[in-house]
């Protein structure tokens, strides 16, 4: 692994949230322990109804806070923080989930890595399992085009060190992804008609198509809890369920190369399918409901924030 470079780059660091102060408190405060110096956070709050963020500004009183007024989805939330980095010319950005707590030298080790790996676009974080340290959860992944699914082979790992410290991948997690601010500039950014999963993945594949590569750090920890933000926690559900078949369709559409959807299109399809027969003889007549509604709305090419009971 190269030194760290003697000019300090500014990294701004992006925290997501939306309705959660425990847990974003608990992530703000393992962000505190960051050994990099030249680092500022910014809490983009994404509409939160309770009073998590007075909380916040109380226990963070020189915490940068945006109040957006209502939910504007993974993508429009991080858009949001994305402006305003570059607006107080942030050289890299570090996007990361609320729901999860960070190595002490997570920015040290992307620094190092892009310094290292100068034809990089996105580097990815490794999430480990909050629960089980040592456990791999997702570290990046390449894709399958011809079923369009994401394979990542340290997955669910318990790691020995057996991994490669850094590899060229696909696509990584958008709960820790770090991006020069000048890529962004040039590919755009975060595409909002997926409010909610598949954002992260098509900006990997813009990356590429301009010429960078995306590389997974498994150095670059970081320990999730995994989609506290997918549950409705008024009706106990994972309304993930209706977003992760809905925008399949739009990333397969917009990505994939054209051979491959008359494979990966009918096998997600038919998948789907299977999954909501499954569903109803299990007797869970609401996930049916959303695995159905995700199914129509990708076919017929509705996308942005479209969660609607039914």
């Amino acid at each position: 692994m190269s030194q760290m470079p003697d000019r300090k780059f500014m990294v701004m660091i992006i925290v997501l949230t939306w309705n959660n102060f425990k847990d974003t408190a608990e992530c703000l405060q393992s962000l505190q322990k960051i050994d990099y110096p030249n680092y500022r956070v910014v809490l983009i709050d994404n509409g939160s109804e309770d009073d998590s963020i007075n909380k916040i500004s109380l226990l963070y009183p020189e915490l940068t806070i945006i109040e957006n007024k209502k939910n504007l989805g993974y993508a429009g939330g991080n858009n949001v923080g994305i402006k305003y980095a570059a607006s107080e010319r942030a050289e890299y950005i570090l996007l990361l989930n609320n729901d999860l707590i960070v190595e002490e030298s997570l920015v040290s080790e992307f620094i190092r890595v892009s310094e290292q790996y100068r034809d990089a676009g996105i580097l990815g974080g490794s999430n480990y399992y909050y629960d089980k340290r040592n456990m791999i959860q997702f570290s990046g992944g390449i894709i399958d085009w011809k079923r369009g699914n994401v394979i990542d082979s340290t997955c669910h790992k318990i790691d020995e060190g057996q991994f490669e410290r850094v590899r060229e991948v696909d696509t990584v997690a958008g709960s820790c992804l770090f991006i020069p601010t000048k890529i962004i500039k040039q590919i755009g950014l975060l595409d909002i008609r997926y409010f909610l999963n598949f954002e992260e993945t098509d900006w990997c594949q813009r990356v590429k198509k301009a010429g960078y590569r995306i590389y997974s750090c498994l150095a670059a920890k970081v320990w999730h809890k995994v989609s506290v933000s997918g549950k409705n926690r008024k009706a106990g559900i994972n309304i993930l369920d209706y977003y992760l078949v809905r925008n399949k369709f739009l990333f397969l559409i917009k990505n994939s190369p054209t051979p491959f959807l008359f494979l990966s299109l009918p096998y997600h399809t038919v998948k789907t399918i299977l999954q909501i027969l499954q569903s109803l003889t299990q007797g869970k007549i609401y996930e049916a409901k959303l695995l159905i509604s995700g199914l129509r709305d990708g076919i017929l090419g509705r996308y942005g924030d479209r969660f609607v009971r039914e």
